[in-house]
């Protein structure tokens, strides 16, 4: 999954049709609009950028996880690399939108050391000592001004790796229960990153715990394709696809089959693009074969949000001068636009009853 920068956001918008949990005291016409924004010490993002005031949520990715081998204690904390910005982060996201709930998120998919120290939290060799994590996530969070924390690890590897994650989940809101009382503060919310379906492989996510536990999950329907993986040009969130399983419209179905709640599910919608290296450049329709991602500089065959619509200012379809020109970026790559921010929040509309898939209400596009 690309984590990139404001740029690259992941908007999420949320499938609601009554209250979500009671801490967070919304009615049934509010939406959750919130965006996970990554700090990168090599290529610091400005955080002054960040239009706040599209948001009801902003997500700071990520925490880190230090493992103390002497004690055997894993505790989440905040390197000195990014502790004035997030300092920064919060005060000057709130000063821009006063009522922005900010949420500190642990893990991360794509950082391969954060990953092999969560799956040392979940092993059952290390996982007795998860209060040390539970009890050092919570002062983090109250220390730094965050309102909430996400545990993003979608990626359990084993049944035994799943029991522990419900346990944790427990835990988690056991303690962040009692921290609120005895600090007499509201409490902290706890959400969750998951997969577009409950399940990974032949293992299921633990719905129960998920279910009493979480104020909300962040289901991250997206990255069903990627040119790393298949050399098709595909749709990377498609809503609907009657010829597979990888669509939004299946994975939804399916956690609310699972019994987790609709109203608390909240559907993850990416900022970025694909790019594709064509394998005819007069072959370049959705489904057209590629040999594989563009061009070396861009990571993974990514490219952001902003980049993208650059890009087509740059090289509109159909453009006369383009067409002659005929550069070479043009005719080699497939890539997956986008509408401005606003343009695509004001593009969905909920719909008050069931929708084609069987759930209700469905986002879908006016």
């Amino acid at each position: 999954m690309a984590f990139k920068d404001i740029a690259i956001l992941l908007f999420f918008i949320t499938i609601l049709q009554s209250q979500l949990h009671k801490s967070i005291a919304l009615d049934n016409q509010t939406w959750i609009k919130a965006g996970y924004w990554q700090y990168d010490t090599l290529n610091p993002p400005n955080i002054q950028s960040i239009n706040s005031t599209l948001y009801t949520h902003l997500i700071y990715g990520f925490a880190e996880l230090t493992f103390n081998t002497s004690t055997d204690q894993m505790f989440v904390t905040i390197s000195d690399d990014h502790d004035e910005q997030v300092k920064n982060f919060n005060s000057i996201v709130k000063r821009k939108n006063p009522s922005l709930k900010t949420i500190l998120s642990i893990g991360g998919t794509n950082q391969s050391s954060i990953s092999s120290t969560m799956y040392l939290l979940m092993s059952n060799a290390y996982f007795p000592g998860r209060k040390y994590f539970i009890e050092s996530s919570i002062t983090i969070a109250r220390s730094y001004g965050f309102d909430g924390l996400d545990f993003c690890w979608i990626w359990p590897s084993s049944s035994q790796e799943i029991s522990n994650l419900a346990t944790l989940l427990d835990d988690w809101r056991v303690a962040i229960d009692l921290e609120s009382k005895q600090v007499k503060k509201p409490r902290l919310l706890l959400t969750m990153a998951g997969k577009y379906t409950p399940w990974i492989e032949d293992l299921s996510f633990p719905i129960e715990s998920m279910r009493k536990n979480l104020d909300w999950l962040h289901v991250f329907a997206f990255d069903y394709y990627e040119p790393g993986t298949t050399n098709n040009t595909s749709p990377v969130a498609a809503l609907y696809d009657p010829n597979s399983d990888l669509n939004t419209d299946y994975g939804i179905n399916a956690w609310i089959k699972s019994g987790f709640p609709s109203q608390n599910l909240v559907l993850g919608l990416p900022f970025y693009g694909y790019v594709w290296t064509l394998l005819s450049p007069k072959n370049n329709q959705i489904g057209a074969m590629g040999t594989g991602p563009g061009p070396k500089d861009y990571s993974y065959g990514t490219e952001a949000f902003t980049s993208t619509n650059e890009r087509m200012e740059r090289n509109k379809i159909g453009n006369e001068n383009n067409e002659e020109k005929g550069s070479e970026e043009t005719r080699t790559l497939q890539i997956f636009s986008f509408d401005e921010m606003k343009e695509a929040t004001n593009n969905f509309a909920v719909e008050n009853e069931l929708g084609k898939g069987g759930y209700g209400p469905v986002y879908k596009v006016r």
